[in-house]
């Protein structure tokens, strides 16, 4: 028995309030080994069986862990200093040691980590069933190390990132994204000898969300294919449905290193105030009534002080029925693209029943203070319409 001890190691440091440990060596027999040790306000209890061979040793070990905080190991996971968070878990697996210094490992278990934080993504809990196969390593002679690390049964509750890049525009002064839940299943596969360089990673998950909201946008639930490959996050045959009964879908392609643009490509049925609005916060979008079909592909640069000026891409609106206070037309078309934060219409039409048309080219600025200049050229337009709009 171990009381109010600090065990310190080359990368890990813990304070142990109180340990039971138990031994019990038979060299022919099935050796026990168990401990339990009180680590700052939490507990870790652990035991192995060991049986000896004539060239190896095998054994059989688990292990559970309960309100251990992460910064207590920080040092031996080498973990950033913006990660933090209380995990509790179970894992059981085999083992195998040879005399030839070999070592191999499969392990299975099931892990919760509460009040999780990494940089700027916080999460009230998260929760996944995990396994480790084929996991190996020699200290006689270089080798690769293979192993594969498998994600089932994710769950992440209470998501948020604060401060969400500021070349997404926002329909409020709202600057974060929130998720009431993300659920799926995947799997992950990290290469154990470069597991520091994320463009070695490649994973792969099937996830699904409830109560989305970014930016002040609002959404009611989503689903997305999910992958990671050459250090490049790729949500695919992304949909998302909005309160309203509209739909978006698309992909969005987001590099994890930071030299490389981000690309978002998506389609949407949408109403005609919240595209407006989308587009600009100061717009009043009264009485103005529409069904939009809306595809747009943005560009933009992977840092955290992305602007708005950064921002590049295409955007392309339709719709066969528009209104606005009173005034009917039968036709909206609008092709314009992204550069230096200006929407540059290049081809915009609205037409009506009657035979007349509205053409307008021009450029809008998406920033609060931006300029914006857009003519107009209107033919066989209904005056008396005009005159009440």
């Amino acid at each position: 028995e171990l009381t109010d001890a600090t065990l310190s190691f080359p990368t890990l440091e813990m304070q142990l309030t109180s340990t039971d440990a138990s031994l019990q060596i038979d060299g022919e027999g099935t050796n026990q080994v168990e401990l339990t040790a009180n680590v700052g306000q939490g507990f870790l209890q652990s035991g192995a069986s060991l049986s000896f061979g004539d060239s190896a040793a095998n054994g059989d070990f688990r292990m559970k862990v309960d309100g251990i905080d992460l910064v207590s190991l920080r040092s031996a996971l080498s973990l950033p200093a913006d990660v933090d968070g209380v995990t509790t878990g179970e894992i059981a697996g085999r083992f195998r040691l040879d005399d030839a210094g070999s070592f191999q490992l499969d392990a299975q278990g099931l892990g919760t980590i509460g009040d999780a934080r990494v940089g700027r993504i916080q999460m009230a809990s998260a929760q996944a069933a995990f396994g480790i196969k084929d996991f190996s390593f020699s200290s006689s002679r270089e080798q690769r190390i293979p192993g594969e690390l498998s994600l089932t049964e994710l769950e992440l509750r209470g998501v948020s990132i604060a401060d969400v890049p500021n070349a997404i525009p926002r329909i409020t002064d709202d600057n974060t994204f929130s998720a009431a839940s993300v659920s799926g299943t995947g799997s992950l596969r990290v290469p154990l000898e470069t597991a520091m360089d994320i463009s070695t990673w490649s994973a792969s998950a099937n996830l699904a969300t409830t109560s989305i909201s970014a930016s002040g946008f609002h959404v009611a639930s989503g689903k997305a294919s999910v992958t990671i490959a050459k250090g490049v996050l790729l949500f695919d045959e992304l949909a998302a449905q909005l309160d309203d009964s509209a739909e978006i879908s698309g992909s969005i392609q987001w590099p994890l290193l930071r030299d490389q643009p981000a690309v978002i490509d998506l389609q949407g049925h949408l109403s005609a105030g919240q595209v407006v609005t989308f587009i600009n916060t100061h717009t009043d979008v009264s009485g103005l009534g529409a069904d939009l079909l809306v595809a747009a592909k943005l560009q933009l640069p992977n840092n955290s002080s992305i602007a708005i000026d950064a921002l590049s891409g295409s955007l392309s609106v339709s719709s066969s029925e528009l209104s606005w206070n009173g005034m009917a037309a039968d036709e909206l078309t609008i092709n314009g693209r992204f550069s230096e934060g200006t929407l540059w219409l290049e081809d915009a039409k609205l037409g009506f029943s009657d035979g007349g048309d509205v053409v307008a080219k021009g450029h809008i600025g998406l920033s609060e203070d931006a300029a914006s200049t857009v003519e107009f050229r209107g033919t066989r337009l209904d005056v008396r319409a005009i005159r009440e709009v």
